[in-house]
């Protein structure tokens, strides 16, 4: 007969949620949780970074943003693809993203020549690399694009 049958296992289901309860993270908080913070605390931090951030519209986010984005995807619907993993695959691009960061740039912001369409896992890769989250290094930007940065206007210049 094994222990668990005999009533003396380790792995005790309440001996096992008991050693994952630990208290939140938050200083002070004697909440119980299986890791981070309790509900009460991550909805305090959640909105503290969310004001912090701003909202869509004053990110450059709003509606004349919106209608350039679905304008742009309908004339560029493919993924750009720049890390070449889809193969022959065509892969549908649901995201406008900036070739580099806008930073809060106006110019840069509008600047056609710095938008390409991403499928979500691009953008997603895109998105960790440009936030330090991945070690990975953004693929350089193709010659024809470097060519078209050098020599055409974006929007509104002229």
């Amino acid at each position: 007969m094994f222990p668990c049958e005999q009533g003396i296992c380790e792995r005790s289901p309440t001996l096992s949620v008991m050693a994952v309860l630990r208290a939140c993270s938050q200083p002070g908080c004697k909440a119980l949780v299986e890791s981070g913070r309790c509900a009460a605390h991550r909805s305090e931090r959640n909105r503290a970074q969310a004001e912090a951030r701003g909202t869509a519209s004053e990110r450059l986010y709003g509606h004349r943003w919106q209608q350039a984005r679905k304008q742009f995807l309908s004339e560029h619907p493919l993924c750009s693809d720049p890390w070449s993993v889809h193969g022959k695959h065509l892969v549908a691009a649901w995201v406008v993203d900036h070739w580099e960061p806008h930073r809060g740039n106006f110019d840069k912001f509008w600047d056609q020549r710095l938008w390409r369409g991403l499928c979500r896992a691009c953008n997603n890769r895109k998105t960790a690399i440009d936030h330090g989250w991945s070690s990975e290094v953004l693929p350089p930007i193709p010659p024809a694009r470097k060519q078209t940065l050098a020599g055409n206007k974006g929007v509104g210049e002229g």
